[in-house]
């Protein structure tokens, strides 16, 4: 049976690694490029908003066992950047609510009323504009986004040596070492979770292709419910 506690632990390193950047004036793309627990701790947190639900859950579940699926190409530099922009945007007044509703034991669902807001004084969004942060980024956080998207993007394409035993070093693309981490954390047992193994996964894909090309390859009869024989192709 597979030992659940140290995965938690790295898991829970990850998110403390995260937020705890904040307390040391560390930016989120620092820390998300120089911690692969906390990179995959941010993913996790956030991905699936980046990206879509359908999308983030077929990496998941296909990411392991199919090299076509690929974390860069599930997260783009733009989606990645703007779901730093968000957390950077908000994590100060986050953070301290997290701490008021832990001294409270008042659980995340439960509104404040107006005189707990008025005790509070959380922190404000730094870069949406408006007292409820609902009309849009100002200039300055536009120019974030845009500052982290091209630092993700030379990220992407450096290299780094690592060693290789008596072979010496072997120079690997810095994305594709972070890439790797979080399909082993992440993407390795998820079928498994959901009740679905990566083998039967991937059976439902090749199904879903060759159903695909089936139907490419005939018409569809509509008045009498069937399908016929494509031009050139034999039933």
């Amino acid at each position: 049976m597979k030992d659940l506690s140290k995965e938690n632990e790295t898991r829970d390193t990850g998110f403390e690694t995260l937020w705890n950047s904040r307390s040391t004036g560390i930016s989120m793309l620092e820390i998300t490029r120089t911690s692969k627990e906390a990179y995959c701790a941010f993913l996790n947190l956030i991905a699936q908003s980046m990206v879509g639900s359908s999308k983030w859950k077929r990496f998941l579940d296909m990411g392991a066992i199919d090299p076509d699926i690929s974390l860069s190409n599930t997260v783009t530099t733009a989606d990645e950047a703007y779901g730093l922009l968000c957390l950077e945007n908000s994590r100060a007044k986050w953070t301290e609510e997290a701490t008021y509703r832990i001294e409270k034991k008042k659980w995340r669902d439960e509104k404040f009323t107006r005189e707990e807001k008025d005790e509070t004084g959380f922190p404000n969004a730094l870069y949406s504009e408006g007292e409820d942060g609902m009309n849009g980024w100002d200039s300055k956080g536009i120019e974030l986004c845009s500052i982290m998207n091209r630092k993700i993007m030379k990220f992407r394409r450096e290299e780094v040596e690592t060693s290789s035993g008596t072979m010496g070093g072997v120079m690997v693309n810095k994305q594709k070492l972070f890439d790797l981490y979080v399909k082993q954390r992440l993407c390795q047992d998820y079928g498994s979770k959901n009740k679905t193994s990566p083998l039967e996964a991937m059976n439902k894909r090749k199904r879903l292709e060759e159903r695909e090309e089936h139907l490419q390859q005939h018409e569809y009869n509509f008045f009498d419910n069937m399908l016929v024989d494509g031009e050139g192709v034999d039933m």
